[in-house]
C-alpha cells in the first residue's frame, strides 16, 4: 500500500475508474469478513469508548478523551489529512496507490494512512443509514449501529460525539462568563415566551 501528497488533479480512464470501483466494492468484502474474524475485539473498543463516554464517576481519561468532569475550550483551526483518491495500475489492478492530502501536516505516517483506508472501507460496505452515532442519555439503546460498531470508524465516531458534547456542556457551563452570558439570553427568551421560567425540562 502506498501513499502520495496530493499536489495537483489527476485524470483517469474511464475503464479505470470501473475497475477501481469494482475493487472497492471487493476490498469492501474483504474488509465486513474480517471485522466479523475480529468481532468480539471490535466490539469490546466500542463498548469502553461508549462507557467512557457516560462515565462520570471513575474520573479516569480512557481511548484519549478528557475526564468527563473535565471542562475544555476550542483548539487552533486545524486540517486533518484526508484520502482524496485511489490510483490504480491497469496493468495490476491489486496494486494500489492512496492519494492522500497532508493539509496542515508535514507528512503522513502509515498508520495514519491505515486508518483513513479503514474509515473508508467501511463507509464503503456500511448503508448510509447506519452512519450515525448518537451519545444520548435518554437513548441508552440507540447509541450505534450493529454494523458500525464493529469498525475502527464507529469508535472514533463515539469518541468525536464525547468530545463535542463535552464541548457544548464547557462552552454553556453556567459558571463561566461565556456560560453565564448565554443563559441569561436563554432564560430571557422563555420568559418572553412563556412567561416564566419555571418549566419542565422537556419543554
Amino acid at each position: 500500500m502506498g501513499k502520495k501528497r496530493l499536489n495537483k488533479k489527476q485524470g483517469l480512464s474511464f475503464e479505470v475508474i470501473c475497475l477501481g470501483a469494482a475493487l472497492c466494492v471487493v476490498l469492501g468484502v474483504f474488509l465486513l469478513v474480517n471485522q466479523n474474524k475480529g468481532l468480539q475485539k471490535s466490539s469490546l473498543g466500542v463498548s469502553q469508548t461508549a462507557e467512557a463516554a457516560h462515565s462520570t464517576s471513575s474520573g479516569q481519561a480512557v481511548y484519549g478523551l478528557p475526564k468527563p468532569t473535565q471542562l475544555i475550550s476550542t483548539s487552533k483551526i486545524h486540517s486533518s489529512p484526508v484520502l482524496k483518491g485511489i490510483k490504480i495500475d491497469p496493468n495490476d489492478p491489486f496494486k494500489l496507490e492512496f492519494i492522500i492530502d497532508t493539509e496542515d501536516e508535514e507528512d503522513v505516517s502509515e498508520e495514519e494512512v491505515r486508518r483513513l483506508v479503514e474509515y473508508f472501507l467501511a463507509a464503503l460496505t456500511i448503508p448510509e443509514e447506519d452512519l450515525w452515532v448518537n451519545l444520548s442519555p435518554y437513548e441508552e439503546n440507540k447509541i450505534i449501529p450493529k454494523n458500525l460498531s464493529h469498525t475502527e470508524l464507529g469508535k472514533d465516531l463515539l469518541g468525536e460525539d464525547y468530545v463535542l458534547k463535552q464541548l457544548v456542556s464547557s462552552l454553556t457551563y453556567p459558571e463561566s462568563k461565556l456560560g453565564r452570558k448565554y443563559w441569561n439570553k436563554v432564560y430571557e427568551e422563555v420568559r418572553k415566551i412563556a412567561g416564566t421560567t419555571n418549566l419542565h425540562r422537556h419543554v
